[in-house]
């Protein structure tokens, strides 16, 4: 009696042991999963957030490329207004300039 009852015990305590694994995995993957659904729901709205979470575009006003100021200018211009209209703390490095000549934007 003694063996069979060390045998129950043993086994309960095996499958309590999975029952609270099973439990934390579960709650991890729901806060994973809840993550996933909240940001897929961001960006599946970032376009109609009226500029929340997405910056509005702007279209520049000439597709002619005369019509527009030199690339240093514009970076000269941007760096000032940043520095003057953000913060005088954040760094002036250049990542990229995006220019699309067919819809006017510098």
């Amino acid at each position: 009696m003694t063996e069979s009852n060390n045998s129950r015990h043993r086994q309960a305590k095996i499958l309590r042991l999975f029952r609270k694994i099973h439990r934390t995995t579960g709650a991890c993957l729901f806060v994973f999963f809840f993550f996933v659904s909240v940001t897929g729901l961001l960006l599946g709205w970032k376009k109609h957030s009226n500029g929340l979470i997405l910056p509005k575009s702007y279209k520049g006003t000439s597709t002619d490329l005369k019509d527009w100021l030199p690339i240093d200018s514009l970076h000269t211009i941007a760096c000032s207004v940043l520095h003057n209209s953000v913060s005088k703390d954040l760094s002036l490095e250049l990542e990229r300039i995006d220019i699309r000549k067919d819809k006017g934007n510098g």
